[in-house]
Order: structure tokens, then C-alpha cells, then sequence
């Protein structure tokens, strides 16, 4: 894994394992770019470059000022008069007119002509493009053309002054000249010209320049090709029309060599295209403007399905799109035909908005393209690029607006310059020859040939090894290898192939006894391609068949003193396997009694243990004993080789749950809390062999195969315990196997293997759907397996298999049985890999064919671990084992990430290929950090670690990089999609929620609230939703997280997450000051166990902290009863909620990778809680402090690598100078803030508040006057109201006492509470008015206590649209959405004044709560989300759109006008703060304002009123 700085955004590299996906071959070949020279004088505005026939050495470059200057490439020095200068006649008034287009004549060097393309405006109204021919006297050496030689060649009008295309260009296997003409301007294409053949715009036109068709007509000068499409005769085409459908194709270009055309098309806002001809085109193409945008129906009302002839782009990206694809304003470019063979053929192309550079393999452009910022424009000195250009020998230039030319720099500039060296020499022919051999075809880009290889784990009775088959050099790129393992009974095993990044693990299932074997592993081995293990959650792994997918490379070898990362002692003995979530393993034993050395002899003493490691480092986390029920069987006979504990667990990543025999099931959380325990039977079972067979999960159920203890097999409810359903059946009772899970032709099928049958049973309900009879057996150990529909079962003790398909009812043993045969396989489970079954018998290696059962070898051997090939040839590669443990190891592995979980009786042993720059993890939240491959910081974040830990910095960069591996890894595999939608627009609005807002019968919480947003038809006005903690918590309202990476039960579940995150983007909270009291790490430093001794602060009550900051009137140290005494532990908020130690590297690894794994689990904004009070230090008030702002701006580094999607929003209600603090500096690298992508605008709801309570807008309209705007890259986070209620710290400064004390008798008369805080004086201070949004609104009651119910409503929606409207991204409550009121009862209920506003709906209370028309809640509702339409339409309220206040002369009217980004509309947003009706002039803004709302035009200076409370919305589209 490496991290790779890439323009002004970041991208993650990923090496996975031991193969690599390929660069694309223009990475290390374009090596820079370089200024060739820049225009001269002032105000140049360069637009274009080309080269002329003859004249190899110059550029010609056009000034859209109406100038044509040229640069001699050698000097780099322009002439010092123009080439052409015909600025008098060009109108370059707007911003897409003037001189746009230059082509020289084929026939140039002889005849002197060129062609130019520009714009004039003989008078209003009357824009028009022409096209113009001019003759060079002296074509070869002329520095100048005469203005007067002008010819005209055609000219046509234009609706408006924008969208003029502009490119111009000769084909080059024709002759003639295409000219590319845009659709006429303003937006969607009013008139439908693009579609219209009637008509030039909107095309690309076909002229024969030599010719003349129109003899009469002085400005008609030029023939029509007999071939072009549309040449017949009929009056409703025009016949220069060759392709049409385009909005606006400003540059183009010919493919050189192969005549082929690639058009760059700008987009109207959702889509920019490149457009593709191919050479031997007859035209008639449509492009697809203005139905089509892109690939996409064009939004806006303008749009359709794909009209006769489309063709479709072959490469588009999204207009606004955030790094590295997007931009607003494409630049079609060319394909590069230089003399650098490594680079040739690609196609580079453009973004003159974003200032974006990419490439392509025109073979391939999504699954090739590259962006090329980083290098070719690292400085970002190609300030707003205008075109590409390209000289005479086929070099790639790069035009900027302010003049400046870039020339592409490859390896190889000049043409015969093979070995770089600047000449064309001698040394370039052995060059030349070594390229002609080596050099692959565009074609050759694939992936490398996966390594495919595998390992299988056998027993053998006899321990022999060939050393010399050790020394043998293997061959990576065709291994396949077995690896075998002694054992007195039986083994188990695993197959990996590469080939298809799958890894199989076979099961081993014991009805009796412990083995001794000394080892028994399943192994991946060797790299593919890039595909992320799953956790190995269960028996048998992810899905139960053995199968793990991964990308790390596994050891073949290991030993006590090789590739043995940490060995753990377990609490007792036990059977069975290791399962892996996240950052811990779990695995079961017995202690107490027969559990070896010190433990008792009564049974009555038996535990039963569920303990969980650490991965990274093997220690313990926990350990959690269940009293055995009794009576239990004696330890003896044959029920001492197998133990109380041979059932493997399963865990869900939330919960885990272990089956425990007689003591029945027991669910624990992620934390070893205990959560339920079900008894499942007490039997004893058949003959006294004990059981084996494990759980495992299906939806929300637990299956549990009870064959002893009941003969059934059960389902438990996995929140419960609670039995949902239950098969009992005699033949149970003869069955250690665990059953798997498949996808049948009937949906999900639970397949069981029994004595005598295999069965097919519906997993929802228990039924038996099919059955077919197997082979005679009185017994059933192995598990089955399926590959491709067809499942596979061997077993007993006197042999038998069959292969049964999958599906039917009832009786299938004749209709579907494939094969039946006599292999002996014991009890032990096999693996299909590749067209073969595995399996071990009795120290016997077998495998057969899958299609028939035919043996391909048979072999018998002895000894430990045996690596063997795997194939049709018997070949022993290495031979493992761990001399020192002579327990027994019956346990089936885990693998998964590169690492084996090997147990015996009474050790875990991780073994893992060392890797460099390996750090050792810590656990985090009950989970921990694994011991992976490293994930190299980038720069920045060292930089910063520097910054806060001083001389800690190198520990704490080895604790990131082991803390964020993993989820690296997931990233990266997405952030390459997802990197290129835009950071935000004016479709953005937020949704703030709960999770568990929304209560029904028949669904969680948040699947209700899923399905109501989507039947309400939110997801067309709200694009985000915040999910306010979801994770268990112990109080306020999940503000005190118990576990950071799991979501708390009562509101659902991750994937219940996953599906609202498919129709709406998602921003999730991290609570990183403080954790509960109840987390596992604060647990862990109660016990004084290390590291969590150093995770939290603890302080002397005696010390003084006065001077630190309060929120709340709450002591700030707790005392806690500790492993080492009491203890007075920092707790900012309460003696709940814990302050974590950020001075302590380790706790902030853990932080950083919840924060990657949100972002992985699809946060596109991260809410970072709390977090000015993150850093504590005694002596300063601990708010702010510079270590925290290093901290916030590392997580936006780290995310714009690792999650370029993924914003940091800072939550800070302070004042409004210490809030916007935290968008940090201009980093120079980028032009943008280095640190949170957005802050809250904390001051906005209370000066809201304060404007309607005092009735003018004195106090808010000061603020906002001085409001800077946010940095590049930054903006506002606008809301009124939360979760949290209104803070009034943010006020300071900006309103008087005076009004401060109205404010808050104001919200005290409106049934609010008021929350304080203690200050460093020791007194108590408003800190927050605690009220419903709604009921802040309402206005004053009259003498007889009437409210005015429709001021109440004109005055919030008023509130709400001066939000909307607000340069940056708006926030509504769902309280604010529906109306809610003061929840008096919450508070009563549960002593807290913040539950004032945060009511919990069941959906028939919230459905009855908007279903009458005309109350204040529907009204409300109804006008918010007209007000939501409304927002989302108008570009002038994207967040980066400009913002000023208007000045009105009235003090009771709010002004502020905002202007789009383009330009294109403005919006001046009025608000009437007073009771009374105002009147007001209208401001003069040169234009005619028309209201958004109603369509009333307004002219400027006119008078006009609000209404009491009122608001409305004056536009002006330019």
C-alpha cells in the first residue's frame, strides 16, 4: 500500500499482495510540462494554439481579444507584431466571444490561406458567427497577414451570446473544413437547435473551402460536399450539416494518423462529454443535445429518451464533479502522435473550470483514463486552461487563458529520439531495437497473469520429508501447492485459487475426540488480483464453504522461529475453530474442571469460556464464563478426546454467539457483554462422543443444529434468544456436521447432512423442501459443500459420496443425483477447487473430478505440514511444524488478509510472512487494529504527528498506518468511482435525524424511517441524510458510544444503513472527544490494563483547573473506583461520557481508522463532535488549542487521500471568530483551506431568533455584512436547528445585553428551558436555549393568549428560507420538517432539558400528526419542502455562489443577493423580521426581478411590501 499525492486532491495507490494492477503506460512516460512562452501585454486571453504547414518550428496562438500571435518554439519567444490582428472586427465582449478558431490550409505553404472562426455584434440582439478566410503573402517566413485580405467563407446568427463552439479544423483524409457550432446559447437549448436540421446550431458542418455553390452571396463562399448526410434537395436540412445534437463542441480535433475526430462537448450542468467520429464515418451522427447530456437524459425539463442515430459519448464525467473527474467546461483535446512510442495513441483531453487534466486509451477510456494534474501541473501554474495544441511533430501543449503555453513533456520529445538524449545519435538505433521488441500493443494493459496457487492441509501417519525439495526454486507464476499435516485420525484442509482471488478452507468437524495432529491449516497462498478478504466470521468462513477472498500472500512455511507473528495462551483447552471480525478473534474452551494442570476434579466447577484476542498482538480482551447446566458427561472415554468445547462461535460483527451443548446458546456483544442465553435440549447424546456441530447466521436468525441435546435443529431470534423455529427428527441425533447455506432455484436452502440423506430445508421457516438418499451410514461428521448448483457430501465410516443438485421437492434421489460412488471420507469435510474435490481420510490425500468422481491421484504420506503442488503429478514442495506444542490441533484455521489463525487444544498462533514497516495495533471500542501490511502515511499527516507528539511522532505514525491497513485497502477499491462526483452543489440539502426517529411493527427503526422518506418522495428534495449516533450508547441520546463500530440494535443494523445510503448520501457523527463509561477501553483502563491505563486523563481534585472551559455545570473530574484506587477521571460532559487521552498516539490510530471505516461505510460527511475541546492541557482552558487544529486538519488529509468524497464537518458552538477558525489556512499547495471542509454557521439560528424577537434585522444583517466568505474548497454549514438546542455562545458580540435578556425572556415565554454552563469565575451562564425551532418562531400572544397560527407559520418558513438561501449547505431537522412542538413529556420523562426537541415518532402518531390539512404541522410541512423544491433549482444558491448584503434602508427587512457561480442568475433573498407589514425599493440591480415563488416581475426602484413575517425570493437570470 503507498499513498500518492495527485494535483490538489489525493488518491490512494494500492499494491495488493504479490501482483500489482497496472499503471497505464502514460504515467511514467508524461513527465512534466514545461513554459514554452506567454503571450505578451496585458489582458491576453489565449484560446488556441496550431501549427502551419511548412512551418515546423512555430506555434500560432490565438488571443480571443482578436489577435493571432506567433511563438517560435526554439527561443521561446513570441514576434512582436501579430500574425493577424483583427480586433476592431471581433466582439469579445462576452465571455464565450471573440476570436475562437484557427485552421491553416492543407495546401498552405503554397497558397498562403488560414480560416478563423470568431464572433461579432453588429447591434443588439444581432450576434452572429463568421467564418473567415485570410492569405499569408509570404507563407513560409511571413510574420504577418494583412486584415484586408479577408474573405468571407459563411456566416450564420446566433440566438445569444453564449455557446458559440469555435473550433475549426481540416480532415485530414478529405480536405475539408469542419466547423463545430454551438447550439445558440442560454440554457437546455430554448429553441431546440441541436435537434433541429433546419438550422446551424447546435452541429458540426461539412465545407468544401475551394469551391463556391453560392456564386450570388458575397458572404456564402464555399461548396457542399456530394456526401455530406443530409444533401437532398429537401428545404427542412441544410446540407453543410455532417453531425448534429451538440450544445456547445468549442474545441475538436482530427486524430493525425488515423483521420479519426474526437469533439469535446461542454455540458449544460450535470454532464461534460467526449464525442467520438470515426474516420471512416458517411456523418449523420446525433450526438444526442438536447434530449441527451452525457450519457444521461438531460435534467431540467429539457431531456429524453435517445433520439434515431444517437450516439453517446464515449467518455463523460459529472459537471462539478469533485477530484480527480469533473469540471464544468470540457476541453476536447488530442491524441497524442509524438515521438514517444510509450505514449502514442493516447487521447488527452481537459477541464478549463476545474483546471483539470486527463488521458485515455482511446480503446478503452473509463476503464484507462488518468488524471494528469500532478504532472502537468504541479505548481498549478496552468491557470485555467483554454485548449490543447499541437506542433508540427506531433508534441501535446497546454494553452492557459493568461497566455501562457505548456509544452507535454514525454521521455522522448524528439522524433528519432529514442534514448533521451536530446539528439538523434547513434545510440537511439539499440534503443529503437529494444522498443520494437518490447513495447506492447495499446491492447496490452491488462492485469499481469493472476499467480494462482493453493495449499491443502492433509494428515499422514508416517512423518517423512524430502529437503531437497525445500532448496527447489518454485515458480510464482503457475504454483499450486498442497500443503499436508500428520495426524493420528484425521486433518483438514484448504485449496486457494488465485486465479479467482478465492480461498478455500476446508472444515473439520469432530464427533470424537481431540487429535493429534500437528497441524492441521487451511492456506491461501500467493497474489491475484485486488480483492479484499472478508471477516471470517463462522466455520468455515464468510460463507460457510471454506471460501475467503483476499489479496495477501500466505507463508508456505512456518515454525516457532519463521513467520510466527504471536502465540497466545488460551484460558483453557477446546476444540474449536478461531473466527476473525475486524480487529479480534474469538474461539471457545472449558475451564474449571478436567482442564488440565490446577483444575478441579468436580464437575460442578465446569465453565464454559468465550474469550476474545487481540489480533494485532495476541493478548486478551476478554474472557466471559458461563456456568455449565448439569448434569453434564463426565470427562472420560471418548468423550475426553473431544471436550466441552469443540462448537465454533459466529458473530455478526455486532454480536457474537456461541453454542455451548447442554448449556444452550449465548449471545454476547462486541464488548463481552452478555445479551441472551437460550437452552437449546440437555441430552447426552449418541454414544457419548459429545457434539461439534456449530451456529450459524441467516438473516436475523441463529440456526443451531441441537443433535444431542434435542435431536432438532433450532432457530433463534439473533436480538432475543427467542425461538422462532424448531424440526425434530430422530436421525438427528446421528449428525456432528455443521450445515451450509446456498442459493437455490427456491431461494435460500439450508442443506443437512444426516445418516443415510442429505437434506434441503427452507431456512425462514424450517420446512423440508427436498431430500435424496446418500450412501449407508449410520453417522454424518463432514459438513457438505456445493459448487456451481451441485452439493457434494462424503462421509462415514464405510465410505460413500454423492453429488446431488440442488432444488426439487420432496424425493430427489433419482431426478437429481449427478454421481454416486464409495470414497471413504472419514470425518472430514471437503473443498472443491477448480474442477476437483480434496479431502483427507485417514492419513490418506484424495481428490477426484467434480463432474464425476473420477480419481486424478491417491496419495499416501506421512509426517507434519507438507506443501505440496497441486495437480495431477504428486510434488512435495515444503514440509512446517511446531516442535515445541505437543497439544492437539483439530481446529480448522482462519485465514483471511494474509495471516493463518492456527489453535491447538490450548494455544492461538498467528502466522504471517513478515512484512516491512510492521507496527503492533491496539484495540479500539471493543475492536482492534489488525496486524497488517502498513498503509505509508502521506506527508502532510507526518508533518502534522510531528507537529503533536514531538519526539512521539514516529511512534504515532507506525500506530496509524497499522490502524488504518485494512480499511485502506477497502477504500481504495472505491475511491477511485466515487472521487468524481462534486463536493457539493445546490442540490445539496441535509436531512438531521435519528436513527430510531421512526418506530413500526414490522421493521427497525431505520428501515422505517427509510421507507417513509421514500413514500413521503423526500429522496427528489433531500440528497443527504445525517444519521445522528446510531451506535450503543448508554446516555444522552448516543452521545456516550459503548462501541464506535457497530450500530446499536434497537434502531437496526449496517446493512439497514446500506440501503438507505442507496438512495441517499449519508453523514454520520464521530463522537471523538469522549467515549462511555461503559466502552471497552475504559472498562480495560478500570482494570489498569495496558494500553488503556494511558487512554484516558485522570487529575487531582486539589489541582487547578479553573481555567479550562465549561459547557455544562457539571463537576469536570469523576470519580471512578479503579484496579489501582479511586481515580478522578476528566469528564468534559458528564460522568458518563469519558474524555479520551489524545495525548496518547494510540488513542488517536483508533480514532483515525473509525473515521476511514465510516468513510468505508459510505459517510460522505464526517461530524466531528465536540472536537474543540479535544486536547488537554493544564494551564490553558483547553479549547482550541493548536494540537486540536492539527488534529482536524490530519483527518482531512488523511481523508482526501484515502476518501477524497468524504467531508469534515466540525462541530463548535462558540463564537463566531473561534468557530470559523477551524477552516484553517490557504494551503499554498492547493489554494484551498487546509482544514475542516465545512463549519457550522453556530451564529445563524440564534440571530434568527434574536431578529424576530426584536423585530428588525440590525443585529443579524451587521453579522452577515462582515461575514467573510469561506476558503476555497470550504463552506458554511447553515442549519437552525438540531439535535442539540440553540446555542447562544456564538452571540457573543453580535447582539447588546439588552436584547440578549429579551431573547432569552422570549424563549422562556414559549415554554423553552435554558441550560447553563459554568464559567471560570464559578457562576452559571446561558449556554443554550433548549426549545422546538417552531416554538422559537411563534409570535407574541395577544391580551387574550391567541397566537397568530399563520404569522407563526409565515415566520418560520421566513427562518427556514433565510437558511436555504445562505451561501452554504443547508441542514433542516426532521423536527423543523414535520412541525414538531415542545416535547414536554420527554423532558418530564427523563430530567433532561435537550429531550425538549427530540420527540420519537411511531409512524401511525407521525401519519396522523401531517394528516389534517390546515394545521400548523401540515402547513409547515408543506411549505418547507416547497421551499426545498425551490432551492434545488437555483444555481445562484450553489454553496460557492457569491454573497452580499443589499442595503434597504429599512432596519426591519433583511437583503442579501447571491450570484451563481457562472453568472447565470441572481437571487436577492428579502425577509420582513417586524410584525407589522414593510415596505421597501426595490434595489436597482440592472435587471427586471421577477419572484421566484409567484412570477410577479419587479422592476428596480419600484416600491414594494412584505407582509408581517414575510419573505420572498427576487431572480434575475443573465
Amino acid at each position: 500500500m503507498t499513498w500518492a499525492r495527485n494535483g490538489r486532491r489525493a488518491v490512494l495507490l494500492v499494491l495488493c499482495g504479490a501482483a500489482m494492477l497496472p499503471t497505464p503506460r502514460v504515467a511514467a512516460e508524461v513527465t512534466g510540462t514545461s513554459l514554452v512562452g506567454s503571450l505578451p501585454g496585458s489582458g491576453a486571453s489565449a484560446v488556441f494554439a496550431t501549427h502551419a504547414p511548412g512551418r515546423p518550428d512555430e506555434l500560432f496562438v490565438v488571443d480571443q481579444r482578436g489577435l493571432i500571435q506567433i511563438l517560435n518554439l526554439g527561443t521561446g519567444q513570441f514576434n512582436g507584431t501579430p500574425f493577424l490582428d483583427i480586433a476592431t472586427k471581433v466582439d469579445d465582449a462576452g465571455n464565450e466571444q471573440g476570436l475562437l478558431g484557427l485552421a491553416f490550409d492543407p495546401d498552405f505553404a503554397n497558397n498562403g490561406y488560414f480560416y478563423v472562426n470568431y464572433t461579432r455584434d453588429p447591434g443588439p440582439g444581432l450576434d452572429r458567427t463568421l467564418i473567415e478566410r485570410y492569405q499569408a503573402p509570404e507563407p513560409l517566413t511571413g510574420t504577418a497577414a494583412s486584415p484586408t485580405s479577408s474573405s468571407s467563407v459563411l456566416e450564420f446568427s446566433q440566438d445569444f451570446s453564449n455557446h458559440n463552439g469555435g473550433w475549426i479544423g481540416f480532415g485530414p483524409n478529405d480536405g475539408y473544413l469542419y466547423i463545430a457550432t454551438g447550439d445558440g446559447g442560454s440554457g437546455n437549448d430554448p429553441n431546440n437547435r441541436g435537434q433541429s436540421l433546419d438550422t446551424r446550431l447546435g452541429k458540426i458542418l461539412r465545407v468544401d473551402v475551394h469551391g463556391d455553390d453560392f456564386p450570388a452571396d458575397s458572404t456564402e463562399n464555399y461548396a457542399v460536399p456530394a456526401d455530406n448526410p443530409f444533401v437532398d434537395g429537401s428545404p427542412s436540412t441544410l446540407d453543410d450539416i455532417w453531425a448534429y445534437g451538440l450544445r456547445n463542441p468549442y474545441r475538436a480535433s482530427f486524430d493525425r494518423q488515423t483521420g479519426d475526430l474526437w469533439i469535446g462537448d461542454v455540458g449544460q450542468g450535470a454532464r461534460e462529454e467526449i464525442d467520438f467520429q470515426p474516420a471512416d464515418s458517411t456523418g449523420g451522427e446525433n450526438y444526442g443535445w438536447r434530449l441527451r447530456e452525457g450519457d444521461i437524459s438531460t435534467p431540467g425539463g429539457a431531456g429524453g429518451p435517445e433520439p434515431a442515430g444517437y450516439v453517446g459519448p464515449v467518455y463523460d464525467y459529472v459537471s462539478n464533479g469533485s477530484f480527480p473527474f469533473g469540471g464544468e467546461a470540457v476541453i476536447g483535446g488530442y491524441v497524442y502522435r509524438g515521438a514517444d512510442p510509450e505514449v502514442r495513441g493516447r487521447y488527452f483531453f481537459g477541464d478549463s473550470n476545474s483546471s483539470r487534466l486527463w488521458s485515455f486509451e482511446p480503446s478503452d477510456p473509463d476503464g484507462t483514463v488518468q488524471n494528469l494534474e500532478s504532472l502537468l501541473d504541479p505548481g498549478n501554474d496552468i491557470s485555467i486552461p483554454t485548449s490543447f495544441g499541437e506542433d508540427a511533430d506531433g508534441n501535446l501543449y497546454v494553452i492557459a487563458r493568461g497566455g501562457g503555453v505548456f509544452r507535454i513533456n514525454t521521455s522522448i520529445q524528439i522524433p528519432g529520439d529514442y534514448d533521451g538524449s536530446g539528439t538523434v545519435d547513434e545510440g537511439d538505433y539499440a534503443e529503437w531495437h529494444n522498443l520494437g521488441r518490447t513495447l506492447p500493443a495499446p491492447a496490452a494493459t491488462a492485469a499481469p497473469e493472476p499467480v494462482a496457487a493453493a495449499l491443502l492441509t492433509f494428515a499422514a501417519r508416517a512423518i517423512r520429508c524430502n529437503t531437497q525439495a525445500l532448496r527447489r526454486p518454485i515458480d510464482a507464476k503457475s504454483l499450486r501447492a498442497l500443503v499436508l499435516s500428520g495426524a493420528r485420525r484425521v486433518g483438514t484442509g484448504s485449496i486457494a485459487n488465485r486465479a479467482s482471488a478465492r480461498t478455500l478452507a476446508p472444515a473439520y468437524h469432530r464427533r470424537n475426540g481431540l487429535m493429534r495432529t500437528p497441524l492441521a491449516a487451511l492456506l491461501l497462498f500467493a497474489a491475484a488480483t485486488c480483492v479484499d478478504g472478508a471477516d471470517w466470521a463462522r466455520f468455515r468462513g464468510p460463507g460457510g464453504d471454506g471460501v475467503s477472498s483476499d489479496s495477501h500472500p500466505v507463508p508456505s512455511e512456518w515454525s516457532e522461529t519463521k513467520n510466527l507473528r504471536w502465540t497466545a495462551k488460551l484460558p483453557g483447552p477446546g476444540l474449536s475453530s478461531p473466527v476473525v471480525h475486524g480487529d479480534r478473534v474469538f474461539l471457545t474452551s472449558w475451564t474449571g474442571y478436567a482442564a488440565g494442570e490446577g483444575s478441579s476434579d468436580n464437575i460442578d466447577d465446569l465453565k464454559r469460556v468465550l474469550v476474545c484476542i487481540n489480533r494485532t498482538n495476541g493478548e486478551t480482551i476478554w474472557t466471559r464464563e458461563v456456568a455449565a447446566v448439569q448434569p453434564e458427561e463426565e470427562f472420560r472415554g471418548m468423550f475426553a478426546e473431544n471436550g466441552y468445547a469443540s462448537h465454533t462461535p459466529v458473530t455478526d460483527g455486532e454480536r457474537v454467539f456461541a453454542f455451548f451443548g447442554k448449556t444452550g446458546v449465548v449471545a454476547f456483544d462486541m464488548g463481552g457483554n452478555k445479551l441472551w442465553q437460550t437452552s437449546v435440549g440437555t441430552g447426552n447424546g449418541m454414544m457419548g462422543w459429545g457434539t461439534s456441530s456449530s451456529p450459524i447466521l441467516y438473516k436475523n436468525l441463529v440456526i443451531v443444529t441441537a443433535a444431542a441435546e434435542s435431536q432438532s435443529i433450532i432457530a433463534l431470534d439473533q436480538q432475543t434468544g427467542e425461538e422462532v423455529w424448531k424440526q425434530q427428527a430422530d436421525s438427528l441425533a446421528g449428525t456432528w456436521s455443521t450445515p451450509i447455506l446456498v442459493d437455490g432455484p427456491n431461494g435460500a436452502e439450508l442443506i443437512v447432512a444426516v445418516p443415510y440423506e442429505v437434506w434441503g430445508m427452507n431456512p425462514d421457516t424450517g420446512k423440508l423442501r427436498w431430500y435424496c438418499e446418500a450412501f449407508e451410514s449410520n453417522s454424518a461428521c463432514a459438513s457438505p459443500v456445493e459448487k456451481d448448483g451441485v452439493v457434494y457430501f462424503l462421509g462415514g465410516r464405510d465410505g460413500g459420496s454423492v453429488a446431488v443438485k440442488i432444488g426439487g421437492k420432496g424425493d430427489v434421489s433419482e431426478s437429481h443425483v449427478e454421481w454416486r460412488g464409495r470414497h471413504r471420507a472419514g470425518i472430514g469435510t471437503s473443498v472443491a477447487h477448480g474442477e476437483n474435490l480434496y479431502w483427507v481420510a485417514s492419513g490418506v490425500a484424495n481428490c477426484i473430478r467434480l463432474a464425476d468422481g473420477a480419481e486424478l491421484f491417491f496419495v499416501n504420506r506421512g509426517g507434519s505440514c507438507f506443501v505440496l503442488a497441486l495437480g495431477d503429478e504428486f510434488q512435495q514442495l515444503a514440509a512446517n511444524r511446531f516442535e515445541s506444542d505437543s497439544g492437539q490441533f483439530s481446529a480448522t484455521p482462519a485465514v483471511l488478509d494474509g495471516q493463518v489463525f492456527i489453535r491447538s487444544s490450548d494455544r492461538l498462533r498467528l502466522s504471517q510472512a513478515k512484512r516491512a514497516a510492521e507496527g503492533e495495533g491496539i484495540a479500539n471500542g471493543g475492536r482492534m487494529s489488525p496486524a497488517l501490511p502498513s498503509t505509508p502515511l502521506p506527508r502532510s499527516v507526518v508533518e502534522r504527528l510531528k507537529r503533536v507528539y514531538g519526539p512521539r511522532a514516529d511512534e504515532g505514525v507506525a500506530l496509524i498506518e497499522q490502524a488504518i491497513a485494512p480499511v485502506s485497502e477497502q477504500l481504495a477499491q472505491s475511491s477511485a468511482d466515487a472521487a468524481d462526483a462534486p463536493r457539493w452543489s445546490e442540490n445539496d440539502i441535509v436531512l438531521i435525524t435519528y436513527a430510531d426517529q421512526l418506530r413500526s411493527s414490522d421493521a427497525t427503526p431505520l428501515a422505517t424511517l427509510h421507507r417513509w422518506l421514500k413514500r413521503e418522495r423526500l429522496d427528489g428534495l433531500i440528497n443527504t441524510v445525517h444519521l445522528l449516533p446510531f451506535c450503543p450508547y448508554s446516555s444522552d441520546d448516543g452521545f456516550s458510544v459503548i462501541d464506535y463500530l457497530a450500530v446499536d440494535p434497537k434502531s437496526g443494523t449496517w446493512e439497514d444503513i446500506a440501503a438507505l445510503g442507496e438512495d441517499f448520501q449519508l453523514m454520520y457523527d464521530l463522537v471523538l472527544n469522549h467515549c462511555s463509561q461503559h466502552n471497552a477501553w475504559f472498562q480495560a483502563y478500570l482494570r489498569g490494563e495496558e494500553p488503556y491505563s494511558r487512554f484516558f486523563i485522570d487529575a487531582s481534585p486539589a489541582e487547578d483547573l479553573s481555567q479550562v472551559v465549561r459547557p455544562r455545570s457539571l463537576p469536570l473530574l469523576s470519580p471512578y473506583q479503579t484496579a489501582g484506587g479511586e481515580k478522578h477521571v476528566w469528564t468534559t460532559f458528564s460522568a458518563d461520557q469519558v474524555d479520551l487521552n489524545y495525548g496518547e498516539p494510540a488513542v488517536l490510530a483508533e480514532m483515525l481508522r473509525v473515521l476511514l471505516e465510516y468513510a468505508a461505510r459510505g459517510a460522505r460527511i464526517v461530524r466531528l463532535d465536540a472536537v474543540a475541546f479535544l486536547w488537554k492541557q493544564v494551564g490553558t482552558n483547553c479549547l482550541h488549542l493548536p494540537q486540536t487544529h492539527e488534529v482536524v486538519k490530519l483527518c482531512r488529509d488523511l481523508l482526501e487521500v484515502a476518501s477524497p468524497r468524504t467531508l469534515v464537518l466540525t462541530e463548535t458552538n462558540v463564537p463566531h471568530a473561534e468557530n470559523v477558525s477551524y477552516f484553517g489556512q490557504i494551503d499554498p499547495s492547493d489554494g484551498q483551506g487546509d482544514e475542516a471542509h465545512m463549519v457550522y454557521n453556530f451564529s445563524l439560528p440564534p440571530l434568527l431568533l434574536d431578529a424576530f424577537v426584536n423585530g428588525d434585522a440590525t443585529a443579524i444583517r451587521a453579522w452577515l455584512s462582515k461575514l467573510a466568505p469561506p476558503p476555497p474548497g470550504c463552506t458554511f454549514f447553515n442549519f437552525t436547528a438540531s439535535h442539540d438546542g440553540v446555542g447562544v455562545r456564538p452571540l457573543e458580540g453580535l447582539v447588546s445585553p439588552q436584547r440578549f435578556d429579551k431573547v432569552i425572556a422570549a424563549v422562556k415565554a414559549r415554554g423553552g428551558k435554558i441550560n447553563t454552563r459554568r464559567a471560570a469565575d464559578g457562576t452559571d451562564t446561558p449556554y443554550e436555549l433548549n426549545i422546538a425551532y417552531v416554538d422559537a418562531m411563534a409570535p407574541d400572544a395577544d391580551e387574550h393568549g391567541h397566537v397568530d397560527a399563520e404569522l407563526h407559520v409565515r415566520r418560520f418558513l421566513a427562518s427556514q428560507a433565510v437558511m436555504l438561501s445562505l451561501q452554504g449547505m443547508p441542514a433542516v431537522y426532521f423536527h423543523s420538517l414535520v412541525g414538531t412542538r415542545n416535547d414536554y413529556a420527554g423532558v418530564e420523562s427523563s430530567g433532561q432539558n435537550r429531550r425538549i426537541n427530540r420527540h420519537k415518532y411511531s409512524l401511525p402518531e407521525l401519519d396522523e400528526h401531517l394528516s389534517h390539512p390546515g394545521s400548523l404541522q401540515r402547513l409547515i410541512y408543506d411549505g418547507l419542502c416547497e421551499l426545498l423544491a425551490l432551492r434545488i433549482a437555483q444555481p445562484a444558491f450553489h454553496p460557492e455562489a457569491k454573497q452580499r448584503v443589499v442595503d434597504l434602508a429599512n432596519d426591519r427587512v433583511l437583503a442579501f443577493l447571491r450570484t451563481a457561480v457562472d453568472g447565470s442568475q441572481r437571487i436577492l433573498t428579502l425577509v420582513n423580521f417586524s410584525p407589522n407589514e414593510e415596505t421597501f425599493e426595490v434595489p436597482q440591480l440592472d435587471a427586471t426581478l421577477y419572484n421566484l415563488q409567484t412570477g410577479e416581475p419587479y422592476d428596480p426602484g419600484a416600491e414594494a411590501k412584505l407582509p408581517p413575517g414575510g419573505f420572498c425570493f427576487l431572480a434575475a437570470t443573465e
